[in-house]
């Protein structure tokens, strides 16, 4: 499911990327996260893990140590009983015991400081997950009041551009304005009915109807 969610949601995306009036529809897909993946390890999570598997592998190690003569609290540790192989063997034992034991050191110095940053960041910063992508300058120069170039777009009511605009504004402008309206809830048949109101309209040229003559009884 994570996988056809992932190509599907790949699929859309492109198409709506190739369309200028559905440039919204791509953000949101974009900002989608598949609900079928398994959610992320916290760094709580993966020190746990490794602080289970050094608790694991500590006795064996410890006894290596002390056969080594690697534990201070052993004194004269018979090691002439001890192949070659078997001390290269409980060498790497151990080497791989203190990598682990030192890793898990960090990633508790590491939990220690997310959780001090995930408060700090609760406490700095109230913002709101941003609704949309970056105003266009272009949107934003229409609407100077309700939007600002380069801040995260928020949904509002927009008014009907002017004709003279719309005749001005290239295709692709035209159409990403639409899908801003069907992004905010509005209804883009609508706004171009007012857009045609304002367009001058034909004047009607009234026709002249032959006089009837009147026949003689």
């Amino acid at each position: 499911m994570e996988e056809q969610w992932a190509s599907e949601r790949g699929r859309l995306l492109q198409i709506a990327k190739g369309s200028p009036r559905d440039w919204l529809r791509a953000w949101e897909l974009g900002q989608q996260q598949n609900p079928f993946a398994p959610p992320p390890k916290s760094t709580l999570d993966r020190a746990k893990e490794i602080e289970a598997d050094v608790a694991r592998r500590a006795p064996l190690a410890q006894a290596y140590k002390k056969a080594l003569g690697l534990d201070d609290s052993v004194v004269g540790a018979d090691q002439e009983s001890l192949t070659s192989e078997d001390r290269e063997r409980m060498q790497t034992v151990v080497a791989v015991f203190d990598r682990k034991k030192a890793i898990a050191d960090v990633k508790r110095e590491e939990v220690k400081l997310e959780h001090a940053a995930t408060i700090a960041d609760k406490e700095r910063s109230n913002a709101p997950t941003p609704t949309g992508p970056p105003t266009p300058a272009w949107l934003a120069g229409m609407f100077p009041n309700q939007a600002t170039a380069g801040q995260p777009l928020t949904k509002f009511s927009a008014a009907t551009p002017s004709a003279q605009w719309w005749n001005q504004a290239p295709e692709s402008q035209r159409q990403a304005f639409l899908g801003f309206v069907d992004w905010t809830g509005g209804t883009p048949t609508d706004l171009l009915g007012n857009i045609r109101q304002q367009l001058p309209q034909p004047r009607r040229v009234p026709t002249s109807r032959p006089a009837r003559q009147r026949t003689s009884v």
